[in-house]
Protein backbone atom coordinates (compact mmCIF):
# COMPACT_ATOMS: atom_id res chain seq x y z
CA UNK A 1 0.00 0.00 0.00
CA UNK A 2 2.69 2.53 1.01
CA UNK A 3 4.01 1.85 -2.67
CA UNK A 4 0.81 2.91 -4.48
CA UNK A 5 0.93 5.89 -2.59
CA UNK A 6 4.55 6.48 -3.24
CA UNK A 7 3.93 6.32 -6.41
CA UNK A 8 1.18 8.05 -6.91
CA UNK A 9 2.72 11.12 -5.26
CA UNK A 10 5.77 11.00 -7.32
CA UNK A 11 3.58 10.95 -10.37
CA UNK A 12 1.86 13.71 -9.32
CA UNK A 13 4.36 16.56 -8.01
CA UNK A 14 5.33 17.78 -11.28
CA UNK A 15 2.02 18.51 -12.04
CA UNK A 16 1.18 20.23 -8.63
CA UNK A 17 3.46 23.06 -8.88
CA UNK A 18 1.38 26.32 -7.98
CA UNK A 19 2.77 29.50 -9.59
CA UNK A 20 1.89 32.51 -7.25
CA UNK A 21 0.96 35.61 -7.82
CA UNK A 22 1.58 39.60 -6.24
CA UNK A 23 -1.30 42.17 -5.53
CA UNK A 24 -2.78 44.65 -7.61
CA UNK A 25 -0.38 47.56 -7.91
CA UNK A 26 0.97 50.14 -9.62
CA UNK A 27 4.80 50.11 -11.22
CA UNK A 28 6.96 52.10 -8.70
CA UNK A 29 10.28 51.51 -10.57
CA UNK A 30 12.06 49.34 -13.18
CA UNK A 31 15.13 48.31 -14.68
CA UNK A 32 16.45 47.52 -18.24
CA UNK A 33 19.09 44.92 -19.29
CA UNK A 34 19.46 43.55 -22.68
CA UNK A 35 17.73 40.33 -21.81
CA UNK A 36 15.82 41.00 -18.80
CA UNK A 37 14.02 44.04 -16.82
CA UNK A 38 13.49 44.05 -13.31
CA UNK A 39 9.75 45.93 -11.88
CA UNK A 40 8.73 46.95 -8.55
CA UNK A 41 5.17 47.88 -7.59
CA UNK A 42 3.39 49.33 -5.14
CA UNK A 43 2.59 45.46 -3.49
CA UNK A 44 5.34 43.09 -3.52
CA UNK A 45 5.36 39.21 -2.74
CA UNK A 46 7.75 36.62 -2.56
CA UNK A 47 5.11 33.50 -2.72
CA UNK A 48 7.81 31.56 -4.89
CA UNK A 49 10.35 32.01 -2.22
CA UNK A 50 13.28 33.60 -4.23
CA UNK A 51 16.22 35.04 -2.70
CA UNK A 52 14.67 38.35 -2.76
CA UNK A 53 11.36 40.03 -3.00
CA UNK A 54 12.28 43.54 -4.23
CA UNK A 55 11.77 43.15 -7.57
CA UNK A 56 10.03 41.05 -9.87
CA UNK A 57 12.15 39.45 -12.83
CA UNK A 58 10.96 39.34 -16.88
CA UNK A 59 13.21 37.55 -19.43
CA UNK A 60 13.49 38.41 -22.76
CA UNK A 61 13.46 35.10 -23.82
CA UNK A 62 10.92 35.37 -26.89
CA UNK A 63 8.62 37.52 -28.48
CA UNK A 64 5.82 37.21 -25.89
CA UNK A 65 8.24 38.83 -23.28
CA UNK A 66 9.03 41.80 -25.19
CA UNK A 67 5.12 41.86 -25.60
CA UNK A 68 4.70 41.48 -21.64
CA UNK A 69 7.65 44.63 -21.55
CA UNK A 70 5.42 46.65 -23.81
CA UNK A 71 2.41 46.05 -21.42
CA UNK A 72 4.81 46.77 -18.57
CA UNK A 73 5.48 50.10 -20.13
CA UNK A 74 2.26 50.97 -20.88
CA UNK A 75 0.90 50.36 -17.54
CA UNK A 76 3.25 52.32 -16.20
CA UNK A 77 3.09 55.41 -18.37
CA UNK A 78 -0.71 55.49 -17.79
CA UNK A 79 -0.72 54.28 -13.79
CA UNK A 80 -2.76 51.71 -14.80
CA UNK A 81 -3.08 48.99 -11.73
CA UNK A 82 -1.46 45.54 -13.18
CA UNK A 83 -0.59 42.38 -11.41
CA UNK A 84 1.67 39.42 -12.15
CA UNK A 85 1.40 35.48 -12.23
CA UNK A 86 4.50 34.73 -10.79
CA UNK A 87 6.18 31.11 -12.03
CA UNK A 88 9.69 30.58 -10.50
CA UNK A 89 12.76 32.43 -9.57
CA UNK A 90 15.25 34.28 -12.60
CA UNK A 91 18.32 34.69 -11.02
CA UNK A 92 17.15 35.94 -7.83
CA UNK A 93 14.04 37.30 -8.28
CA UNK A 94 10.55 35.98 -8.63
CA UNK A 95 9.72 35.88 -12.74
CA UNK A 96 6.83 37.07 -14.48
CA UNK A 97 5.17 34.90 -16.95
CA UNK A 98 1.61 36.98 -17.20
CA UNK A 99 0.30 40.46 -16.52
CA UNK A 100 -3.07 41.00 -15.21
CA UNK A 101 -5.06 44.29 -15.90
CA UNK A 102 -7.61 44.57 -13.24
Amino acid sequence: MKAYILISLLLISPIAVASGQNDVGTVTSMTVGATWMRVQTTSMSNSEGCISNTYFRLDFADDFDKTMYSAILAANAARQEIYFLLDGCSGDYPKISHIYFP
